[in-house]
């Protein structure tokens, strides 16, 4: 009995865990866009890399390794949050 509820608590809180990573990508990629440091053009990664590809990137805070998709430049870069007239990135 005590064995069990430690498997459902360990459970629990895994998907916690999961949830609050993907509730965290989901955010950042409605709200934050990259500036290429070579080219100098903005550029947002959509919801689905965000979350999904950002499992297989490296990332460091508010660092991520990031392909741009303009002049094809890959490094880390950061993720600059959203003013008012960036919205339509």
């Amino acid at each position: 009995m005590h064995q069990s509820m430690s498997v459902g608590s360990t459970v629990l809180l895994v998907v916690i865990i999961v949830v609050v990573v993907l509730a965290f990508n989901v955010i950042k990629a409605k709200n934050y866009h990259y500036e290429c440091p070579k080219c100098q053009r903005h550029f947002k990664v959509g919801v689905f890399e965000m979350v999904f590809g950002g499992m297989l990137r490296v990332q460091f805070f508010m660092y991520r390794l990031v392909r741009c998709p303009y002049c094809g430049n890959t490094e880390m870069m950061r993720a600059v949050r959203d003013q008012d007239e960036d919205k339509n990135l």
